[in-house]
């Protein structure tokens, strides 16, 4: 946080900083972000701005977490999910669960800002900043993630986060199923193509179909695409949908993924 400001007031000695170029938001590499405000009013107004985009992240990968609300200072937050895998113990209810402390946020004022003299020109006078500090764990959540929504055979993300949506698996190399390769560029179509869904082709044709699944199983992709050979009981050739995140399984033809796909949401 003292380098922060010594930036600032680094730049203030060298170049007047004017009220004009505030709000002021620092983005370090640890994923700290720090903003620096005109006066205490704008200064929780980009608090809140900050603190709802926070939740919203939170939503959008399908964490329930519990704000815990003020700790300490002139205003400060923790943001925290509860878990037996966690450092922290909140009492909640009558018993007392471990938690996971995902994110925090401090409204700091001119705490640090006056006594290292990160000031800007207000009526060319140099007046303090008012500065607040936010961090979200990332490798906290990404644990958090995997622990809460993984099976002992697959590692599960949100859709949100997971690296692909869809894995399509041809046959294996020299298979009597290899004929149907010839329907990877439909499949493309229906997935990426059509509906922008993101997909990845497990080329490693040297493997079976059942090792390969296996393999994605445990590499987080949230559905998958596996190749199904002609029976000779049908007259059109099926393809195995594995909704990972799910845990359910379809046998379909091109025209019913099409329906299927039509009737779900991957993107959420």
């Amino acid at each position: 946080m003292k380098k922060q400001c010594d930036l600032i007031s680094s730049a203030g000695q060298t170049v007047q900083i004017s009220n004009k170029l505030l709000p002021l938001k620092l983005y370090q590499i640890m994923k700290d972000l720090y903003t620096f405000d005109t006066s205490l009013d704008n200064a929780r107004h980009t608090y809140d701005l900050v603190c709802e985009s926070y939740n919203n992240i939170f939503r959008q990968i399908g964490i329930n977490i519990g704000d815990v609300g003020t700790i300490g200072g002139l205003m400060s937050h923790e943001y925290h999910y509860v878990s037996d895998i966690g450092e922290d113990t909140i009492l909640q209810c009558p018993s007392c669960n471990f938690s996971i402390n995902q994110s925090h946020t401090f409204l700091l004022d001119t705490k640090y800002s006056q006594p290292l003299e990160a000031m800007f020109i207000e009526q060319n006078k140099p007046t303090p900043m008012v500065m607040s500090c936010f961090g979200l764990g990332l490798n906290r959540i990404i644990t958090l993630v995997v622990e809460i929504l993984s099976i002992n055979d697959e590692m599960r993300w949100p859709v949100k986060l997971a690296s692909y949506t869809v894995c399509i698996i041809p046959p294996k190399a020299g298979s009597k199923e290899e004929s149907t390769s010839a329907y990877i560029e439909q499949l493309f179509k229906i997935f990426f193509y059509k509906r922008n869904i993101d997909t990845i082709l497990d080329d490693r044709l040297h493997y079976t179909i059942g090792k390969r699944l296996v393999f994605v199983r445990r590499l987080n992709y949230l559905s998958l695409a596996k190749r199904q050979h002609n029976r000779f009981l049908y007259l059109i050739p099926l393809f195995e949908i594995h909704d990972v995140n799910n845990s359910t399984y379809h046998e379909l033809s091109l025209d019913q993924m099409n329906d299927y796909f039509n009737n779900i949401n991957v993107k959420d």
